[in-house]
Parts: C-alpha cells; structure tokens; sequence
C-alpha cells in the first residue's frame, strides 16, 4: 500500500513508518521536523519519502495525499502544557488541520483516515470508561482532540483513543508519565508524587504501532468508529507506576507533592471493543518497557531537540 503518515517523524510516527517499511508498504513522511530532522534519517534510508509540510497548510497537504491509499493522521501540538500555552496554534493545528486532512482524504477518493486519538477526551470519569462513555474533556488539548476526532468519524474515519504510551523512539519523549519517572528515578534519584492514587492507563510503543496496523487492517469493520486503544492489565494509579520504576532502579519516592492534572485523568478503561474488532492485545509488559528506558536513560544525554521532562 502507498500510506503517508502525517508527523511522521516524531515520537509514534518514527516507529510506525519502520514496521509500515518493514511489511513493504511505500510510506510518505509529511511532517514539519520541529524536533530535528536527524531521526528521519534513518527512514530515508529504508526507503521513505520526506516532505517537509504543514497540516495547515492546504494546498500542500492535499498535493501530497493524493495518489495514497491511506492516511495515518498523527500530526499535533500534544498534551495539555503546550495547548495551554498556545491555545489558538493548537486549534489551528489540532482541528483545522485535522479538517484539512479530511478533505485532502476526500478529495482523494474517500481513502481509508486512521486518527490518533486520546484518553485526554474523557477528562473526569468516576465509572470505567467505555467507548459509550460521554467526553468530558477538561484541557484545550482534549477538547480540541475530541473536536478533530468527531470530524474524523463524520468522515468515515477510526479514531483511536489511546492510552499513555511510553518505551524508546528515535525522536524520543521524556514528557510521558512512564518515561518522565525513569529520567527522574536515574538523573534526579527521586520524584515528587502528587496525586498517586488516580488512575491512569499506558501502552508500550511498539504496542501502538501493531494497533495501527490492525486497525487499517480491519478499516471496513472499524469505519466511523472509536476505540479505546490499551490493555487493562496496565490499568494502574500512578503511584503503582511509580513502586514499578523504584522496583527496577531504586531512587527517593516523595509521596506528598501537590499539584494538579488539567485533564482531570483518574479513570480505568475498558479495551474489550477494539480487542473483539481486531484481536488487538499488548505484548510488552510494563516491567519490559520501563526497563528499557532506564537502561538507555543511563546513557542519554541532554541534546535538543528531544523533549524533557516539565
């Protein structure tokens, strides 16, 4: 298949165009390389096309999708400390531009659109969270990405709502929860805990990328549809994650910090609908993948443009 991946060069994008590389699939990289160019090198050099292109661009993101099959839409400003502090670029990236992609998709034949989505959309759930749950985001950021996401479903798309995700990427990010508490436990030898008994829910890396897959394996079934994206055996609080990564690499756990999530994120998810549609399960335990990124965290160096703990 010809598929082009919008922010195909950052922290999701890097791995998925690899396995699309991989299985033989001609991919296309549109991406604005804010965080460098260098990680896309190496796709290059597998075979991938590189366009330097912005989603709110139209005229250019439409010349570029037309003669793909489809499109992975990963192409954002995310989380909510950047949206908050640039509320009007990330509606004009998150939901305009993500209007764009839909109409480049359109006016290439309706072609097959896989979004990424979040758990951000739910904000504050006391029940689990089922895909019948009603959004209550709290932040720009989830407002906007459930804004972009029901655009995407009135198209025809599959939104897919992931869980935090964390392990190592060429364009790698130290401001995930999982990966934050490893730099902190190796470079700092301690974290201060706020809030560790809300629940969160994670999914390694590599783990995402298989859930692409089958979801644009299975577009037919999944059209118009969202999913929640995870495994519910990492359904956990966050000082269970943060007990794990002290578990691996002692350091100081402080467990009376203050502050507060935007989001409002203290849910348990259900991932049973997606599970059913596509025999998607996670393969990477939580142990697996924190430990990776210990490991390399222990070599790591501080050159920009990777993205560091706030």
């Amino acid at each position: 298949m010809k598929i082009l991946v919008t922010g195909g060069a950052g922290y999701i994008g890097n791995c998925l165009v690899r396995r699309l590389l991989a299985r033989g699939d001609e991919v296309t990289v549109y991406d604005t390389f804010d965080y460098g160019v260098t990680p896309a090198l190496y796709l290059q050099k597998a075979g991938a096309r590189l366009i330097r292109g912005d989603i709110r661009d139209d005229a250019s993101l439409s010349s570029a999708i037309l003669g793909h099959d489809a499109v992975f839409h990963l192409a954002s400003l995310v989380g909510f400390p950047i949206c908050a502090r640039k509320p009007v670029e990330a509606h004009k990236i998150i939901v305009e531009g993500t209007q764009n992609v839909i109409r480049a998709c359109h006016n290439a034949q309706d072609i097959p659109l896989l979004y990424a989505s979040t758990g951000s959309v739910y904000g504050q759930i006391d029940d689990l969270c089922t895909e019948d749950t009603t959004p209550n985001p709290q932040s720009e950021y989830g407002k906007f990405k459930f804004e972009a996401e029901q655009s995407v479903l009135s198209y025809g798309g599959v939104g897919l709502r992931f869980a935090t995700v964390f392990g190592l990427s060429p364009c790698m990010r130290y401001d995930l929860m999982p990966n934050d508490f490893c730099w902190k436990a190796v470079r700092d030898k301690y974290i201060v805990l706020y809030r560790g008994s809300d629940r969160r829910t994670f999914l390694h890396i590599e783990d995402t990328v298989d859930a692409y897959v089958r979801a644009l394996a299975q577009y037919t079934t999944c059209s118009g549809e969202a999913y929640n994206v995870g495994d519910e055996r990492m359904n956990l609080t966050k000082l269970a994650l943060a007990e794990t990564v002290q578990r691996l690499h002692n350091y100081k756990l402080i467990a009376e910090g203050t502050g507060e999530d935007p989001d409002f994120r203290d849910y348990e998810v259900n991932y049973q609908k997606f599970h059913k549609a596509t025999g998607f399960t996670a393969k990477v335990g939580l142990e697996t993948g924190l430990q990776e990124v210990i490991d390399f965290t222990n070599v790591a160096d501080l050159i920009v443009p990777w993205r560091l703990p706030v």
